[in-house]
């Protein structure tokens, strides 16, 4: 049986693909007056009896001479990516918004999934919408985003400009809290299935709050993307470094707007939103209370900690931060994969190697990898009690093969030879993925940096592994390139002062006093800081005003 929403779609392009110019924008006139925000102005026209939702898309001259370009043709600062300012940025360019239209009207169509609005048509045409109350004070918008030119300079030519790039759009008329009704494990499900899907087609919405969502009867729907980024598109070097770096932020994002929406309908959180976020911080602990419905406990259980750090970073961006950095949290995902690529790099390691010097370290390879077992074993360990000592480590007794060696608490058998040893490590990384996986997130346990908690000892596995790597392919020979974006994680979690825009696995070599990066002096000595993220008393979760817009 064929699809009501497929055959309304080729009926509905052919009709309007058919008509003229002068035709389409007599029927934007005649359309009742619609809504005008930061991203364009919207009116629902009739097209052979059917309602269509147009989106009119302010247009400018530099975009009209690249058609279709993908380009940040602005060179606008990638922080204006971002949708929780006080004041809206200006948006990058509206063919962006036609491309992630297009990307996920064709995965309808083909489909795939149905939490779309399908894309009929488009087309440029003469006139745009008024200028967004929000942008009528340049000046405090430009002022907001550290006074860069570009930012003024493409709001000025959207200012002037004197056509819209037009998106005829399916009209989904129903805000989303219609939907808000269903249970509360079908509304998660139904918000990580729309994240799934644009994640599968490398697509980053950056604004999935609930205006901009949509409902009928069946599911939510996500709609408005005129924040989206992708790393199809053409990208600047620090646009790549910063998709490749918020590539969990729709989901997170969608996790916040979840978890508060519970906290303030199921939970019975009222008033103040310092109240509510208060609350989910307690959550984010693990410190549930017993009176939540065991559904909603479920969920606020598997979100209240990503909540928990988007609520904080929302904060900082309402209140102007352009600084702040989106907080990815690490992952046992994340030991799990650099250990199965550190293993799978020291396969090729060439057997006579391993007794030769190990980088820039005093000593050989054999003993670093060793070592890095030891450190895997050493945080889950930490972690294995039932009550974590929160002063001094698991009474493991240590030893040394020789005086310059690393102390270590096991050894793997030099007689099993390199493939041995490996194993050893492969079984100590699976011992700490396993424990960071089935902790309490408000499980504390020491270590000699501070008291860390289970993503922060996944933090440190993460690092001693990447770091370790560079230091045991510098002495066997191979290359070593660790993914960027759990370099991005590791640098957030541990190293949250190290400067950005550069490479980040440059930069988490020079911030282990491992390599120089231009315009900072190489560092001599080196902390990481894996004290944990938040909990219900932490100063990092001072806020500098008094709500927040989550």
């Amino acid at each position: 049986m064929a699809n009501p929403r497929r055959l309304l779609h080729h009926r509905m392009s052919i009709s309007l693909a058919g008509r003229s110019d002068d035709e389409l924008t007599a029927s934007l006139r005649a359309a009742p007056a619609g809504s005008v925000g930061v991203g364009g102005g919207s009116s629902v026209v009739t097209i052979d009896g059917t309602p269509v939702f147009a989106k009119r898309i302010p247009i400018t001259g530099r975009e009209l001479a690249h058609p279709h370009s993908t380009a940040n043709l602005f060179n606008l600062p990638v922080h204006c990516q971002y949708g929780t300012y006080r004041l809206a940025g200006p948006g990058f360019n509206a063919w962006r918004e036609l491309a992630a239209c297009t990307i996920v009207s064709d995965g309808v169509l083909a489909g795939e999934t149905e939490a779309f609005p399908l894309l009929y048509h488009w087309r440029v045409l003469p006139g745009r919408p008024p200028l967004a109350p929000e942008h009528h004070d340049i000046d405090a918008v430009v002022t907001q985003f550290g006074g860069n030119p570009a930012v003024r300079t493409r709001f000025e030519e959207l200012a002037a400009a004197t056509s819209s790039l037009v998106l005829f759009l399916e009209h989904l008329p129903s805000p989303v809290p219609e939907r808000l009704t269903a249970p509360p494990e079908t509304v998660e499900r139904e918000l990580f299935e729309i994240v799934a899907f644009l994640r599968s087609r490398h697509l980053l919405h950056m604004d999935g709050h609930f205006g901009n969502m949509r409902a009928d009867a069946d599911r939510i729907y996500l709609v408005d993307f005129g924040l989206a980024t992708s790393s199809t598109f053409d990208l600047s070097p620090a646009e790549r470094d910063f998709v490749t770096r918020n590539l969990g932020h729709d989901s997170d994002y969608a996790a916040m707007r979840l978890v508060n929406w519970l906290v303030t309908t199921a939970c019975g959180v009222t008033g103040s939103l310092t109240a509510r976020n208060t609350y989910v911080r307690r959550c984010a602990t693990g410190d549930i209370p017993q009176d939540v419905p065991p559904a909603v406990a479920a969920i606020l259980a598997r979100h209240a900690p990503a909540a928990a750090r988007m609520n904080d970073f929302c904060w900082r961006l309402h209140d102007g931060d352009i600084h702040a950095q989106y907080p990815a949290p690490v992952t046992a995902d994340d030991v799990d994969l650099a250990v199965r690529l550190a293993v799978e790099v020291l396969r090729d390691a060439p057997p006579q190697g391993w007794g030769g010097k190990a980088g820039s370290l005093d000593w050989d390879c054999w003993e670093t990898a060793e070592h890095l077992a030891n450190d895997l074993f050493y945080y889950a360990a930490q972690l294995g009690p039932q009550s974590p000592p929160l002063d001094t480590h698991v009474p493991f007794a240590l030893s040394r093969d020789r005086p310059d060696a690393p102390a270590t608490f096991l050894s793997a058998d030099r007689a099993a030879g390199p493939a041995g040893l490996l194993q050893v490590l492969e079984t100590c990384g699976a011992l700490l993925v396993a424990m960071v996986r089935t902790t309490p997130p408000q499980v504390r346990a020491h270590h000699a940096a501070g008291v860390s908690d289970p993503e922060g000892f996944a933090a440190l596995g993460l690092q001693e592994t990447l770091v370790h790597m560079h230091d045991l392919t510098k002495g066997l020979g191979l290359a070593w390139a660790p993914p960027a974006d759990l370099c991005s994680r590791l640098l957030a979690r541990l190293f949250p002062e190290a400067p950005g825009g550069a490479d980040p696995w440059l930069t988490l070599l020079w911030a282990t006093g491992r390599g120089s990066l231009e315009g900072h002096p190489r560092l001599t000595t080196w902390r990481s800081d894996s004290t944990p993220r938040f909990s219900s008393t932490s100063d990092r979760w001072s806020a500098g005003s008094a709500e927040t817009p989550a």
